[in-house]
């Protein structure tokens, strides 16, 4: 089929204004544009909030004798008694008065519940005794409650487990620089592996 000159550019017109309605469709359905607003005085630039950085979330597993055990992720601030409560609280068996519910959570933390049992047994150490500072779990603000441990060296011990796999005995501490035999005597009977 053979078109004229002029019904060329009238097709060509048309399959324009196609394109055109089509990509006008598109970006209305993609969202409204942000508004612009324009500052003319130095009154209207004061008055411009500040951006506000991104709320810090904490991921925490709950575990133990909860009744929804589970890893949750809370609001930054939150503290070990607001982890207990979206767990839906601890079980009549647990013994969440072990814990110390005021503690400020970290991110990546577990919160255990121990059973009344298991604190009759000895198993968890009850609150007000010290309990031990998982090397392969603990943050940096965990590791420099350790005497002798500042925030370069607790870095480092997260460096080293990250680097080269979990700490299988205590006496793998002294593989992380600035940790020599003395440390590691001083630290035994405050850390864990497990």
């Amino acid at each position: 089929m053979y078109l004229k000159p002029e019904e060329r550019w009238a097709l060509l017109a048309l399959a324009c204004v196609a394109i055109l309605a089509c990509a006008l469709l598109f970006l209305r359905g993609c969202g409204k544009a942000p508004q612009v607003e324009v500052v003319s005085s130095e009154e209207d630039l004061e008055a411009i909030p500040e951006p506000q950085p991104e709320e810090e979330t904490l991921v925490v597993h709950v575990a133990g004798a909860v009744h929804e055990p589970g890893v949750y992720v809370m609001p930054g601030g939150s503290r070990a008694w607001d982890a207990l409560e979206a767990a839906g609280g601890p079980t009549p068996e647990g013994a969440a008065h072990a814990l110390n519910l005021a503690e400020p959570l970290e991110d990546g933390q577990r919160l255990y519940v121990p059973t009344r049992e298991e604190l009759e047994r000895g198993e968890i150490a009850p609150l007000g005794q010290p309990s031990l500072v998982n090397l392969n779990r603990a943050g940096r603000q965990a590791l420099e409650t350790l005497p002798g441990i500042g925030p370069a060296l607790a870095q480092r011990i997260i460096d080293d487990r990250k680097a080269n796999g979990p700490f299988k005995s205590v006496d793998d501490l002294a593989r992380v620089s600035g940790i020599g035999p003395k440390t590691v005597e001083r630290l035994r009977h405050l850390v864990t592996v497990r």
